[in-house]
């Protein structure tokens, strides 16, 4: 489930979820009802209705084009809403935009830091901008780097940083800010599998310290692996609102997970099956309705067979040569 959700897919999932409920919280971090929001004579937002509960982490999925970064600039108070009303722990962005930002941080798609300073340079910066008091400014960087895990490179310019370093850095930078609200537009785009794995801890980190946190991705795995709670949007509006779990099964029905383990292997494997090593004893074959479809990561599982792993093992050949069958187990979901 780790492709990008494109436009026609996404199309499709607005017809399964037509009328998910909308979570409703007592002391709600985020509140939209009925916005909407046109460029020019182009709708982005249209009639969006969605609330967001503190200390969640809240996905909006949905193509290219969808509403996200408009939804989140409404959030800021960058944009102001043409319908409707948003609020943010119970202030108007629009009409309290210092209030709303001294209570959030944003991480747009793009880095706004000095790529010919240091990341310990550039989180200074940051802090006085913020007000952060001088006395407290030194350890606090020296924090939100260490968390990040930026210490060693702290003083390198940002030029000669990688991708998912400066994507850490950003996050450091939220973290200097100790907001009660994070706002991350495409947090993983264009990151390789373990600069992904890295932020997706660091987003967890910060939900783990009571933080809200509002995450905008065309990802599915993205929104999965991190999400309490998902909005699927489509041309601006509300198609679909529930767990992970839930439109899951609502979009793709049941799903079956077949786990193998081998004689002499380790009897756990990584979350994220593309670590596994290449010649691990460990199967996990994912697959949904009929014919089952192999995980594209799993190692040595291939092609498609019937439900009995004893069968899989001498029909299919899915094990390797001189390695034995200890256990296996069958889950749908």
């Amino acid at each position: 489930m780790g492709n990008p959700l494109g436009a026609e897919q996404g199309h499709h999932w607005l017809q399964a979820s037509p009328s998910q409920p909308v979570n409703v919280c007592n002391e709600p971090a985020v509140q939209l009802v009925n916005v909407y929001k046109t460029y020019g004579k182009t709708p982005a937002l249209n009639g969006l209705t969605f609330t967001v509960g503190p200390g969640e982490i809240f996905g909006l999925l949905g193509p290219n084009g969808s509403g996200k970064t408009t939804t989140m600039k409404l959030l800021t108070g960058l944009l102001r809403p043409d319908g409707g009303f948003v609020q943010v722990f119970g202030l108007d962005p629009a009409a309290s935009p210092r209030k709303v930002r001294a209570l959030s941080g944003y991480v747009m798609q793009e880095t706004t830091h000095d790529k010919h300073l240091s990341a310990e340079q550039n989180l200074r910066m940051h802090g006085d901008l913020f007000g952060i008091p001088r006395r407290q400014l030194s350890a606090r960087v020296q924090d939100a780097l260490e968390w990040a895990g930026l210490t060693t490179a702290a003083r390198r310019p940002l030029i000669t940083y990688s991708g998912g370093m400066q994507r850490r850095l950003d996050l450091a930078a939220v973290k200097l800010q100790q907001p009660r609200l994070v706002l991350l537009d495409e947090p993983t785009l264009g990151l390789d599998v373990q600069s992904r794995r890295q932020v997706w801890q660091l987003v967890q980190e910060l939900k783990q310290s009571g933080t809200t946190v509002i995450v905008t991705t065309h990802y599915i795995e993205e929104a999965e692996r991190l999400c309490d709670k998902i909005a699927l949007i489509h041309h601006g509006r509300l198609v679909g609102f529930d767990t992970p779990d839930a439109l899951r099964r609502l979009v793709l029905g049941e799903q079956h997970r077949l786990e193998l383990v081998l004689k002499d292997e380790p009897t756990a494997w990584p979350d994220d099956l593309s670590l596994l090593p290449e010649k691990s004893g460990l199967g996990i074959w994912s697959f949904v309705g009929e014919p089952w479809e192999n995980s594209a990561t799993t190692p040595f599982l291939r092609g498609g067979g019937p439900s009995h792993p004893e069968i899989l093992g001498v029909r299919w050949g899915i094990l390797p040569p001189g390695r034995e069958l200890l256990s296996w187990r069958h889950n749908k979901y």
